[in-house]
């Protein structure tokens, strides 16, 4: 009983890291789809890239919608992430 309460007690101490380690991974896939979505763009990579991290920032993270579509319903946020990063 003992050896079965450390082994639940181990596998219960590693589940934060490998649900955050998924949680960034899966942010930076969101934010690089953003910056390819606007990459063809007069804005330099750098605003590119802060833009899409702010929307993603603003973001629940149960939302799966595509970069593109998630700003669409989201102005205001969208709005306030070009003021941000000094969108032109």
């Amino acid at each position: 009983m003992v050896k079965i309460l450390c082994v639940v007690t181990t596998l219960m101490a590693f589940a934060p890291f490998s649900s955050s380690s998924f949680a960034a991974a899966e942010d930076a896939d969101w934010i690089n789809k953003c910056v390819t979505d606007h990459r063809d763009g007069a804005e330099t990579p750098e605003t590119i890239k802060n833009y899409c991290a702010c929307l993603n920032k603003k973001r629940d993270n149960n939302d799966t919608a595509s970069p593109r579509l998630w700003e669409r319903e989201h102005l205001p946020e969208s709005t306030v992430c070009c003021k941000e990063v000094n969108w032109n």
